[in-house]
């Protein structure tokens, strides 16, 4: 038979893994592994190198040569989200803005918080930046003040969040 070191990989889109089969027992004859994908669109596999193209899900097989066993390993692909470079001034003091960068078209919320937890902004599905215009709350439609304000970004479909905070300064 066929034993694989792991039966489930979570890896993000870019990323490259390397997984490993191997034949048993250790005294087989044929001990040749042919590596496949069922969806070459989401991952590709070479000779055990994993390569994540794509969000989605994919069943990895490894199978002897002569197709007599096999073992296969799920793969998940989840897009990655990376945290918002904050605010950056340019130079002026003023029109400073904050961009989230995402590596798909993934649907997203950025939600903009201060301290006592209200809610300022919340943007919608696919927008990636924000000025500082608060589009809820007393401030709605202004700048919001000078402060600290938190944030959450979640994509929806990997369900990742990532958390941090901003500093306000026009």
């Amino acid at each position: 038979g066929i034993q694989v070191t792991v039966t489930t990989v979570r890896v993000i889109v870019g990323d490259t893994d390397r997984v490993s089969a191997k034949v048993k027992p250790d005294n087989a004859h044929n001990k040749t592994i042919i590596w496949t994908t069922d969806h070459p669109e989401i991952v590709t596999i070479n000779n055990g190198l994993l390569t994540a193209k794509q969000k989605g899900t994919a069943t990895v097989t490894a199978k002897t040569e002569d197709g007599g066993y096999k073992a296969v390993i799920s793969v998940i692909v989840d897009v990655a989200i990376h945290a918002p470079q904050g605010f950056s001034p340019n130079g002026d003091g003023v029109n400073d803005y904050f961009v989230c960068t995402l590596d798909s078209r993934d649907a997203y919320t950025l939600i903009v918080f201060d301290r006592s937890g209200q809610v300022h902004y919340r943007s919608p599905d696919y927008q990636n930046n924000w000025d500082g215009t608060a589009s809820t709350g007393q401030h709605a439609g202004n700048k919001v003040p000078v402060n600290t304000y938190f944030y959450t970004l979640s994509a929806k479909n990997s369900g990742q969040v990532i958390t941090g905070f901003v500093v306000i300064k026009y």
